[in-house]
């Protein structure tokens, strides 16, 4: 018998506090013939403490399954799409530049000053359609500090979400499949929230369409769950070789 390990979430990465727990995830993860893995930079990190040499696959991307004939395609260009909850993100909670944020949360900052559209909480049929409908650009962001060493090794769901609903991404430089989404130009990658709105600024409507279109192109394998699909078989057909 074979054992392959399937890693979403690092526990011991995702708080600070949590680290302690780091060599009991290792020891677990010892026990496998292969890992799949979110990201390169992810099995690079387990070796360096402690995980002895093991086959792996690397995931790349989370799919998001869905039905594209029930999305719009809207070109509207200087729409800023968010989905996350505020008091986790305090970004949004000091949101007061020009272009306003349409957020997609289960509760709204009390703050009155800042420039949201809340858009409330969505299911995810729904949460899909309102954003192809919105257009414009998927967020993906973090506050810094421990929490973009995390994204530096894991992979936001939400990513998927916004390219699976046909929205191009504005990401933060460092994440673990930038590489990804700057080779086949599914959006682009920025050091702060204000270099992002400058460049948002600055965009036209022709450059927009060229995301737009890679996004189209890119879409249906994660809509139909290729990657998931590519990395389960490749899991098995690596195991199974000496």
């Amino acid at each position: 018998m074979k054992l392959i390990i399937f890693i979403h979430d690092v526990t011991p990465l995702m708080f600070a506090g949590n680290r302690y727990l780091l060599p009991t995830f290792i020891d677990f993860y010892q026990k496998a013939d292969l890992l799949i893995v979110p990201s390169e930079q992810m099995y690079l990190f387990l070796r360096e403490n402690g995980l002895a040499e093991k086959k792996y696959v690397v995931q790349h991307m989370w799919d998001h399954p869905l039905d594209a004939n029930m999305l719009y395609d809207t070109t509207e260009i200087k729409r800023l799409n968010f989905a996350g909850d505020p008091t986790k993100f305090t970004f949004v909670q000091d949101w007061q530049h020009d272009t306003p944020l349409h957020l997609f949360a289960s509760k709204k900052p009390t703050a009155t000053d800042l420039n949201l559209i809340y858009e409330g909480w969505l299911n995810d049929a729904e949460l899909c359609i309102k954003l192809s409908k919105n257009g414009g650009f998927g967020l993906v962001w973090n506050d810094g500090g421990y929490t973009q060493e995390y994204t530096s090794k894991y992979i936001s769901y939400k990513l998927g979400t916004y390219l699976a609903a046909g929205l191009p991404v504005i990401i933060p430089r460092g994440i673990s499949n930038e590489e990804l989404i700057s080779k086949n130009n599914l959006g682009f990658a920025v050091d702060s929230i204000t270099e992002a709105l400058e460049k948002l600024e600055r965009l036209t409507q022709e450059e927009y369409l060229q995301y737009k279109n890679a996004v189209k192109e890119f879409a249906p394998l994660l809509q139909q769950g290729y990657f998931t699909k590519q990395a389960l078989v490749q899991a098995v057909f690596e195991v199974l070789q000496a």
